[in-house]
């Protein structure tokens, strides 16, 4: 087995294993699979619903972004150069993702505390 053949193996399976955990956090909601951020139970279900539907928008996202820089990285693995601009940008893109969804989260759990739901 190639070098460039092993290295999308492992890129293509942790991109099937983001697709798999982002299924699971839209149905199950992001209690149980997000810690640190709050208390997921003063959120509302609907809230809850559409926070793991976001969540799983960016795993979907995430898996994307690296399954493509497989396929380009394979396609022009000769090219040092380019194979390490699309590493760069395939960092670029993992790590907005990635502060765009504690901003994202960090703001449902301000607007969680300002709505007591009644309490």
């Amino acid at each position: 087995m190639t070098a460039q053949l092993s290295s999308l193996l492992s890129l293509l399976t942790v991109a099937a294993l983001l697709v798999v955990l982002g299924m699971l956090i839209r149905r199950r909601g992001p209690q149980g699979f997000v810690h640190g951020l709050g208390d997921w139970s003063r959120l509302a279900p609907r809230t809850r619903r559409r926070t793991g539907q976001v969540i799983g928008n960016v795993m979907f996202a995430m898996a994307a972004l690296i399954a493509g820089f497989a396929g380009y990285s394979r396609l022009v693995a000769g090219d040092a150069r380019r194979v390490g601009a699309a590493g760069l940008l395939l960092t670029i893109g993992i790590s907005g993702l990635a502060l765009g969804l504690v901003g994202y989260l960090r703001r449902v759990q301000k607007s969680a505390d300002r709505d007591k739901h009644g309490r």
